[in-house]
């Protein structure tokens, strides 16, 4: 599981653990603050409301600076955190949500040159959360130059989605963000930025500020695919539960302390720890989707299917949860859910390589050799990659005679390639294991 906001934690933390002439303000902007409750309603009412999900009426310049940002996030070398982010309008609305209140003027005046200097750091964060595509769901205009965008991020490599809101302002060079929000974990970057700078103003700062930076500077360096290194997270995760926390970061803590759960299998404990967070009040969205997870890894299906389902009336249906709905179904012997499901998820974001894999596995040979199904994988952006992770899927749920199906398809598309090879090899294995 790739966990794409944790690259922005990473990022408000090392800028924020600066410890600090309060300078004029640039523009108007102002920190806006909301109780959760207006935060539920606002994202149910975008993602799983009304919304279209297309980017129709927004602006050239809005819909601009998503797609760069998305083809930065994906190009070799690093970002300019300058042609994405606005420091002046950061330092401006951390002012105004009385961040810098209790600092002294030199102290302050330190901060905003070490903010200055080090936001750079931001850079490498927007990197890390890398997306292919997006969606833009609404904009909202907040006054002049001053809007709020909620966007559906998809990481094809991973299939991940990240529902965001971003906070932008019109500079002099363009459209630029000042503030933003992971709406799945509730993760806020000026929020974040206030419980770690308070904790240090007056003196030295809580210990589980330090235990944070460190955890967070393991999880940039990880490769989630890496069931070690995901383990590796679990001693500094107990370490740092050890201290009271905001809630904010309990809820940090507990959700990751899930995934490193569900990477080991561990699927009883983490629906433990799941509930143990909701009974403490600091659930979120994600919560459903972690436990329809778990309750998949103890193959209780049917319960899962009602989790998503959930998590759906507050996240809408996704590309993400649509492939678990649909191996869900595929378990249950449905068919014909599976297949709608995997649809579905294709119809949100047609190059969601794991619901093309979920579509074959729901597919008769027929299907399988439709010519509707091999212009879906055409679409997929990553054609042979497809394929393999298909014939994989197929193989692991030991349909075999789909997965000889599938390899007629491939062998008639790419006769001489690695992948027909590949294929070939895994079939004649089988045969020679049975």
């Amino acid at each position: 599981m790739r966990l794409g906001w944790v690259a922005w934690v990473g990022a408000l933390l090392a800028v924020a653990a600066f410890s600090g002439c309060r300078e004029s303000k640039t523009d108007q902007l102002e920190y806006r603050s909301e109780a959760p409750e207006e935060t539920a309603v606002a994202t149910k009412d975008v993602f799983a409301g009304a919304a279209d999900g297309s980017s129709e009426g927004v602006s050239a310049g809005i819909r601009d600076y998503f797609q760069r940002l998305g083809r930065a996030t994906r190009s070799e070398g690093e970002i300019d955190a300058d042609a994405f982010l606005s420091v002046d309008a950061m330092l401006t609305v951390m002012d105004s949500a009385g961040i810098l209140e209790g600092m002294s003027r030199k102290e302050e005046r330190l901060f905003r040159e070490a903010f200055r200097k080090r936001s750079s750091v931001f850079g490498a964060s927007l990197k890390q959360m890398a997306f292919d595509q997006h969606r833009i769901l609404k904009v909202e205009d907040l006054g002049k130059d001053d809007r709020m965008v909620f966007v559906r991020l998809y990481d094809n490599d991973f299939n991940v989605t990240m529902q965001m809101r971003w906070w932008l302002v019109k500079t002099d060079a363009g459209w630029r963000a000042y503030d933003f929000e992971d709406l799945s974990v509730g993760i806020r970057s000026i929020s974040l930025m206030s419980i770690v700078m308070k904790s240090g103003l007056g003196g030295k700062s809580e210990p589980w500020v330090s235990d944070l930076l460190r955890l967070v500077q393991m999880m940039q360096g990880i490769d989630y695919t890496d069931l070690d290194e995901v383990e590796g997270l679990r001693a500094p995760l107990k370490k740092m539960r050890g201290h009271p926390l905001p809630i904010d970061v309990k809820r940090f803590t507990s959700f990751l302390m899930v995934t490193v759960m569900q990477s080991a299998e561990e699927f009883s404990e983490s629906l433990e720890e799941l509930e143990a967070a909701k009974n403490g009040g600091y659930d979120s969205p994600l919560y459903h989707y972690l436990k329809g997870h778990s309750l998949m890894g103890l193959e209780r299906y049917s319960e899962a299917l009602v989790e998503f389902e959930k998590h759906s009336e507050v996240l809408g249906w996704d590309s993400d949860v649509l492939e678990s709905v649909s191996d869900c179904h595929l378990h249950l012997g449905d068919t014909e859910s599976a297949r709608k499901a995997a649809l579905q998820g294709l119809e949100d974001n047609p190059r969601s390589i794991n619901c093309l894999a979920s579509l074959v596995a729901a597919s008769t040979p027929d299907q399988i050799r439709s010519e509707e199904v091999g212009k879906m994988f055409d679409e997929s952006g990553q054609v042979e990659w497809a394929y393999e992770v298909a014939f994989d899927y197929l193989f692991a749920l030991e349909q075999e005679e789909q997965a000889e199906v599938l390899f007629e398809v491939i062998k008639d598309k790419y006769p001489e390639s690695e992948l027909a090879e590949y294929c070939a090899a895994m079939l004649e294995d089988e045969e020679t294991e049975e």
